[in-house]
């Protein structure tokens, strides 16, 4: 672990993780697979994209050379990358071709579940619609699960099934994307989406008043994490009580609020789409589209 856990519990296939034996680590390795933010670091730099791609699967999936080999050529291919590419240094690619190589790495022993760690946004935004495209088709025919954490709700839009919208290590709402993003219930998520550029869409006042930066108290907080910056605060409840999680039964989205689901619902006015359709990705154009 990169680093180890101050409480809680975390489950991956069956096993869990806190406390878990270096056995159990080693096992889960191939299942769990991470694409890190900054491909200029997330690569070695004295070891060819080849070498990169080469070591995972001899070691995760202990095949021979020969076979890692046919395996580093089908990677290649996979994430539109010439077979020449192998002998090339890091220091040698663009920042799109690194993240390639980086996403190759990720899916080199087939892991159940890729953590893709803002993945996108050190790359030219044309470069981010491709790679995200990459990233959407690797996954159907790997049939892998994929854990997308990002600031940009455009691109979770665009990526996610189920999104989990969070404050200060807060959940504080959670659902079905469209479910939450249309419209969002709770007032962190409503102020995070006042600050999406959407063509016609009506920005409320009340969310960018919300939006704005004022400083927090030092330490932890208490009763709900947002209370000092939201701007549907209810006083003294907000303040000292745990907000409980309310769950909207026919949307699938639960809220992590104070506030009666009847009275956030009442208080939304439909918002514009903002997922876009696959075959336009954020930041889009040709290069971008599939």
């Amino acid at each position: 672990m990169i680093e180890l856990p101050t409480s809680g519990s975390l489950n991956i296939a069956g096993e869990e993780i806190v406390g878990a034996s270096k056995q159990t680590l080693r096992m889960l390795r191939p299942k769990v697979q991470i694409v890190f933010q900054n491909p200029e670091e997330a690569l070695n730099p004295y070891l060819s994209a080849g070498e990169t791609l080469r070591r995972p699967i001899m070691r995760l999936l202990d095949l021979s050379r020969p076979e890692a080999d046919e395996r580093v050529a089908a990677l290649l291919q996979a994430v539109g990358l010439p077979a020449e590419m192998a002998r090339r240094l890091p220091g040698q690619l663009s920042g799109g071709q690194k993240q390639r190589v980086a996403i190759a790495r990720a899916f080199a022993p087939n892991p159940h579940l890729l953590i893709a760690d803002e993945p996108v946004p050190s790359l030219d935004v044309s470069v981010q619609a491709s790679i995200l495209n990459l990233l959407v088709e690797l996954q159907a025919p790997q049939g892998n699960a994929t854990l997308f954490i990002s600031h940009d709700l455009a691109v979770v839009g665009y990526l996610a099934d189920e999104v989990a919208v969070m404050y200060r290590g807060q959940f504080m709402e959670t659902g079905p994307v469209e479910a939450v993003f249309r419209p969002p219930y709770h007032p962190y998520t409503e102020v995070l989406l006042s600050s999406v550029p959407i063509i016609g869409a009506g920005k409320q006042e009340m969310a960018r008043a919300g939006a704005e930066e004022r400083p927090e108290p030092p330490g932890e907080l208490t009763g709900c994490p947002f209370h000092t910056r939201c701007p549907r605060f209810l006083g003294k409840i907000c303040v000292e009580e745990v907000p409980p999680w309310r769950v909207d039964e026919e949307s699938g989205k639960a809220v992590f609020c104070h506030i009666p689901l009847e009275e956030l619902r009442e208080a939304q006015a439909p918002q514009a789409p903002l997922r876009p359709g696959r075959d336009a990705p954020p930041g889009g154009g040709e290069e971008g589209r599939r």
